[in-house]
């Protein structure tokens, strides 16, 4: 079974105070940086094993709301891997 890397990338719902992006932002207008909003995320990359791209999608979708975000406080979005073939051709990880 083929292997395809996706990243699943959580942020906090915009509704929600975010003190690490707040004291970020403080810093960076402190240095005279023009920034008008930070929020802070995560990123988790995940190599998972599936039949093709849209089943490794399904899956890290399915993690994604199942453990690796807090659907009440984050949203998530799955995005595939950018070297990732369209065509079905390539190496064992897309």
């Amino acid at each position: 079974m083929p292997h395809f890397k996706r990243v699943v990338a959580v942020d906090l719902k915009p509704a929600l105070l975010d003190p690490e992006g707040e004291a970020i932002l403080g810093v960076l207008k402190h240095l005279g940086y023009p920034v008008q909003d930070v929020r802070v995320g995560r990123r988790i990359q995940l190599t998972v094993s599936a039949d093709g791209p849209d089943d490794a999608s399904a899956l890290a979708t399915e993690m994604a709301g199942r453990v690796l975000a807090n659907p009440v406080m984050e949203t998530f979005r799955v995005e595939g891997s950018p070297d990732e073939r369209r065509d079905g051709a390539g190496g064992s990880v897309r």
